[in-house]
């Protein structure tokens, strides 16, 4: 999925708060620091651009994945710090063996969630253009 961001990181509004995108189960978040220097450096704006586009698709690998082990996530956060660090968590429940039927059938379930969740991603960007 290609997917293309296009803020505008002078905006006041965002520079001074913390900015979270949300889609069902799952979260990113970026510093207010880091905003502020995007919106100053075109750089740092570039590289940012270039980081948050890959997240979609990097949250739906995780989900997928974790199913495949036997795992559902609750809860997947993403945040990005002032000083570029990436972290990521996440919350989760063994819930069946890999392999198994029942692990088959919560990668389904995943794959589902995660056409949910590119679509309601897909909404967030285009209002956020």
């Amino acid at each position: 999925m290609a997917m293309e961001i296009t803020n505008n990181y002078s905006n006041a509004e965002q520079v001074n708060a913390e900015k979270e995108i949300q889609a069902k189960d799952s979260s990113v978040s970026i510093n207010s620091s880091l905003l502020s220097k995007a919106a100053s450096n075109p750089k740092t704006a570039e590289w940012l651009e270039n980081t948050l586009s890959p997240m979609p698709d990097c949250i739906n690998k995780i989900c997928e994945n974790s199913a495949k082990n036997g795992a559902r996530l609750v809860s997947l956060e993403i945040s990005i710090d002032s000083e570029d660090c990436i972290t990521t968590k996440c919350v989760g429940v063994f819930e069946a063996d890999p392999g198994t039927e029942e692990s088959k059938k919560m990668v389904e379930e995943a794959r589902a969630r995660n056409k949910e969740r590119k679509e309601e991603w897909e909404k967030l960007l285009e209002k956020n253009k």
